[in-house]
């Protein structure tokens, strides 16, 4: 059987007094600074993820604000497009009228050349019928 003295009381007080002392200096230190270093490596965990999160945000703004110019470009560039199609098709509607009014012109021209010259050439081929005819019957033709 195990003798309880004086001994074991002491021995008790060291170890009591030993655990408080280790509490104290070593194991509440220890604990804190791994407390401390598990809020920095978290903190800073967290932080990365909060600026992670936040240049996230901003590159889908940026992405979107991109976008919106490119569509804003596009609508701007098919009204451009639109603008010079209108533009291009009245340029062609007026030259084309000029071009008809210059054909009809050259027309109305033409036909009275035309009709000059048969004029002309009537009053010639009459001179020459007549001549021919008195040629031919050897007397004038009156």
């Amino acid at each position: 059987m195990i003798k309880v003295d004086n001994s074991l009381f002491i021995q008790v007080a060291i170890f009591v007094s030993f655990a408080i002392a280790m509490d104290r200096i070593l194991f509440r230190p220890f604990v804190a600074f791994l407390e401390e270093r598990s809020r920095r490596i978290f903190g800073a965990k967290e932080e990365a993820d909060r600026l992670k999160a936040e240049a996230q945000a901003i590159a889908e703004v940026y992405e979107k604000e991109v976008l919106k110019g490119k569509e804003e470009a596009l609508r701007e560039a098919l009204n451009l497009r639109e603008e010079a199609k209108r533009e291009r098709d009245v340029l062609l509607s007026s030259k084309r009228e000029e071009a008809q009014q210059y054909v009809l012109q050259a027309k109305k021209r033409l036909k009275e050349e035309a009709e000059k010259a048969m004029g002309e050439l009537e009053a010639v081929v009459e001179k020459f019928a007549k001549s021919l005819g008195e040629q031919v019957l050897g007397r004038p033709l009156g």
